[in-house]
């Protein structure tokens, strides 16, 4: 209960969870999923909603248990350029200006993720690109909602109408903006010949793997070199940034 009422990131879901408050004082145990079921439901109803889910990025690490406590869930996947992905890291994140050190985050995501995937029934999962969602857009999200057995419709692409009030200022821009086919593949022109080098050789299995071009980049000596200081500097700086975040997820 303290934890929940002093946690900031709780506080940004913006709705009265009063009553939702009072259920947990009466109740004096619950399991884990009893407690998110109810904590999600509250929030969905206050909507008038009756389907929740989660897009928490750390929740990488956590399929196996959120599958485990929800046998019946449906998991949405997506796989973004991953050059794409250090161009807008870049921007925030210390350690992620070392180009190889983000390549090798974004591949290890992507192992941990379809690790983890393989144990659940394909008609439970999906995986998109983020380039197919932003270049056909409806044709994306009518997949998605099959998979996840809703029913499609044109409102979902007019999400950024309602964005003010569901998220946070601090999040990227694009949120509160319609979906635009100019936000893919921007690291053409972003990154450096080196970068692209760097990335696409670390990277490149994956890269090829969900059909991103890894062709016409030369790997030199002198790219090893900037590998080598890359994750030589930027990698402890990576590992204080992950546990910097748990201990701030346990201490909010």
């Amino acid at each position: 209960m303290n934890y929940l009422e002093a946690s900031t990131q709780f506080k940004l879901w913006n709705y009265d969870y009063t009553g939702f408050i009072s259920e947990l004082i009466r109740i004096k145990e619950i399991s884990l999923k009893d407690f998110l079921v109810m904590m999600y439901s509250s929030y969905c109803e206050s909507f008038g909603k009756t389907v929740w889910g989660d897009k928490t990025p750390s929740f990488f690490r956590k399929i196996d248990i959120v599958h485990s406590l929800f046998p019946d869930a449906r998991f949405i996947h997506i796989v973004r350029d991953g050059r794409d992905v250090f161009d807008s890291w870049r921007k925030m994140t210390p350690a992620m200006r070392y180009v190889a050190v983000t390549a090798l985050d974004w591949s290890y995501k992507l192992y941990k993720i379809e690790k983890s995937l393989k144990k659940i029934h394909g008609e439970k999962k999906i995986t998109v690109r983020y380039e197919d969602l932003l270049e056909r857009p409806e044709k994306t999200v009518k997949t998605i909602c099959s998979v996840i057995g809703e029913e499609y419709e044109p409102a979902m692409l007019n999400f950024y109408q309602s964005s003010d009030y569901f998220i946070g200022k601090h999040h990227s821009e694009l949120i509160f903006k319609p979906l635009e086919k100019s936000n893919c593949y921007k690291w053409r022109k972003k990154l450096n010949t080196k970068e692209i080098a760097i990335f696409t050789f670390i990277a490149q299995h994956f890269l090829k793997k969900y059909q991103y071009d890894t062709t016409g980049y030369k790997f030199g000596f002198e790219s090893f070199m900037l590998i080598i200081k890359s994750i030589v500097i930027g990698l402890p700086v990576r590992l204080y940034n992950i546990l910097y975040y748990k201990r701030y997820m346990k201490n909010p």
